[in-house]
């Protein structure tokens, strides 16, 4: 493999993932992004989809974390770590995050997010595109053409 692909994220990687995701109590795991498309990419863009009331804390820990950052881009290890903790998933350090948490550095960089179970809904896809203020209004349509459950 040459020096330009081997830090590249495959299906394969995300397989990993999701595996170790279930091993911390989660079932339903979704693969969006350039691995999904493709089966290559820079990182593993999965959403995970729970219930109302877990998506709604999620939510509100980010619109405080984004107040307290003064509106500055969260990086995906701020954000996993958002993502363990609405799951209630106890973080050993304050460094643990889903690229960390168990799970091989070397299988790349991981983004996540959290989706109420109703996600695919129209009604759904337009809350949650205002919920994470998205700058591209096709990120959510976008997230339900790539999804593959893992």
């Amino acid at each position: 493999m040459s020096a330009e692909f081997s830090n590249l994220t495959t299906f394969e990687n995300a397989s990993c993932m999701a595996s170790y995701l279930r091993g911390v109590g989660l079932n339903e795991i979704m693969l969006f992004g350039s691995v999904a498309r493709s089966g290559l990419g820079n990182d593993l863009d999965i959403a995970i989809p729970v219930e109302q009331v877990c998506y709604d804390r999620y939510i509100a820990l980010r619109k405080r974390t984004i107040e307290r950052r003064d509106g500055q881009f969260m990086t995906a290890h701020v954000e996993s770590s958002l993502v363990l903790d609405a799951l209630g998933i106890v973080a050993t350090t304050r460094r643990t995050h889903l690229g960390n948490l168990g799970y091989p550095k070397l299988l790349g960089p991981v983004d996540a997010l959290l989706l109420p179970n109703n996600w695919q809904e129209v009604e759904a896809m337009v809350r949650i595109q205002c919920d994470y203020d998205c700058h591209d209004p096709q990120f959510m349509a976008n997230v339900a053409r790539d999804a593959l459950a893992l």
